[in-house]
């Protein structure tokens, strides 16, 4: 039996090793296409985060500032103040509006400016002025939280499509190293099966033809 294999399934082995080493040839030509698909996507999607990040960093300056001035940061209540006082303009602004208080008092007092009434003055004018400039800045500040949304929605709308992306492209190639698995195990299984059915149509006609030359010989004796 292992000579009819030799003789039969020789020829269809090699067909079969043929395709099979080309099933394996287009899968390893594919294979560089879909790691340069991968480079591409990464790179692409770093580029285009980019926009993204330089606004999410100036949203995330925005809305830190906005915390603080909400008493939302590590200072707590201490940080509005603080905030306050170092806005542009704030102290040139405090300084000049006490200095016209301390004015009035001294032309209302013949020069005496450390009455109560002026530490009250100068107090409601500070107290006027920081609400001022609170509303103002909170005001100034808000955009801020649109900025970081949209840049948060960038940033993910970018991941996501670069997650897809290479989701994709991993799909795509696992399901050509399936057909290409698939192919070969069709091709060696069609190989078998067409030398076994060779080598039984051999062994069929080699019984028939004995067959015959026993029946004559039989009938030629009788």
């Amino acid at each position: 039996m292992a000579l009819f294999g030799d003789l039969f399934g020789g020829g269809y082995q090699d067909a079969a090793k043929a395709q099979e080493q080309a099933l394996n040839t287009a899968y390893a030509t594919a294979t560089p296409f879909y790691g340069q698909a991968r480079g591409n996507i990464t790179d692409y999607g770093a580029k285009a985060l980019e926009p993204y990040t330089k606004l999410s960093d100036i949203a995330g300056a925005g809305t830190t500032a906005l915390g603080g001035l909400l008493g939302l940061g590590p200072g707590g209540a201490s940080d509005i103040q603080r905030t306050l006082q170092n806005l542009p303009g704030y102290q040139f602004t405090l300084g000049q509006g006490e200095q016209a208080v301390d004015r009035g008092a001294a032309a209302r007092s013949g020069g005496n400016i450390f009455s109560g009434n002026t530490l009250a003055a100068e107090q409601a004018y500070a107290q006027g002025l920081a609400n001022q400039y609170y509303g103002n800045y909170v005001s100034q500040l808000r955009p801020y939280l649109d900025l970081a949304s949209t840049a948060a929605g960038g940033v993910s709308g970018v991941n996501t499509g670069i997650g897809g992306n290479l989701a994709n492209i991993n799909l795509n190639q696992g399901q050509l190293g399936y057909n290409t698995e698939v192919g070969i195990g069709n091709a060696q299984a069609a190989a078998a099966t067409a030398a076994q059915n060779a080598q039984n149509s051999f062994i069929n006609g080699l019984v028939q033809a004995g067959g015959k030359i026993l029946g004559g010989y039989l009938g030629a004796k009788g």
